[in-house]
């Protein structure tokens, strides 16, 4: 999914951070919801800028327990763009062979991507 913090509403294509601050001028909040499939630790996901770099990440074996919702906040800059990759080190998604996962990603609250079928990876 990669979206533009300035449009949170546009989308083309494990650990809570309490400290966040309501989003406000120059910055937005991304929320990334993970609900788990029987192999959570196969899971692993990565937010990046417009110029590559790794913005936030969740590592396998990161995420423990099957059939979890798992939430991740980060702030980022709304003059920028931002991309989601979702992956699954086994090569076979989230659902539904193995349990029903899903995720979804939120800027200042609205929904940009969501999903559940994808084979290693989805972006």
């Amino acid at each position: 999914c990669r979206m533009s913090s300035d449009k949170p509403d546009s989308c083309d294509g494990g650990n809570g951070d309490d400290d966040l601050q309501p989003p406000n001028g120059n910055k937005a909040v991304v929320d990334v919801n993970v609900l788990t499939d029987e192999f959570p630790e196969e899971i692993s996901w990565k937010l990046f800028d417009s110029t590559g770099n790794i913005v936030k990440e969740i590592a396998e074996f990161t995420y423990e327990n099957a059939g979890t919702w798992y939430s991740s906040s980060t702030e980022v800059f709304r003059s920028q763009e931002y991309t989601f990759e979702i992956s699954d080190f086994y090569g076979d998604g989230i659902c539904c062979g193995n349990g029903e996962g899903e995720y979804e990603v939120r800027v200042d609250d609205l929904v940009v991507g969501s999903g559940n079928v994808f084979d290693e990876s989805e972006s």
